[in-house]
């Protein structure tokens, strides 16, 4: 009598859709984890005019200075302070400080991810 043993493991297209699986993850994070860092440091400069003391009020030009100067540190080169700096009035003389802007990140052939990234803090304006 001959008996077969169970077979244990996974077929070879098995395999292949878990590497194709892991390949395609591999790329997702190889590609879109710089946006991601340089946000970051976008939202750090952001953060660090925030917290400037509020006995002097901010100027738009000085604020864009900061900023300049704090991405050139940082080599922050997907934002245009002239296209995607804003400001906003609000209420008690308060100024929203804005940064939108948006990557375009190749993929692979004709596919290009869209990451739309849009942060503000409020300062004392003048």
């Amino acid at each position: 009598m001959h008996t077969l043993a169970a077979q244990r493991g996974m077929t070879f297209w098995g395999v292949l859709m878990i590497m194709a699986l892991i390949g395609f993850f591999t790329l997702l994070t190889l590609k879109l984890a710089p946006p991601y860092m340089e946000h970051g440091k976008i939202l750090t400069a952001l953060k660090a005019i925030e917290k400037q003391p509020p006995s002097g009020s901010f100027s738009k030009d000085e604020v864009r200075r900061a900023l300049d100067r704090r991405f050139t540190i940082d080599d922050v080169r997907r934002v245009d302070l002239r296209k995607d700096l804003y400001f906003e009035k609000k209420p008690g003389g308060m100024v929203a400080v804005r940064i939108a802007y948006e990557v375009r990140v190749p993929m692979a052939y004709n596919i290009t991810a869209l990451i739309e990234f849009d942060e503000s803090v409020e300062i004392k304006g003048n």
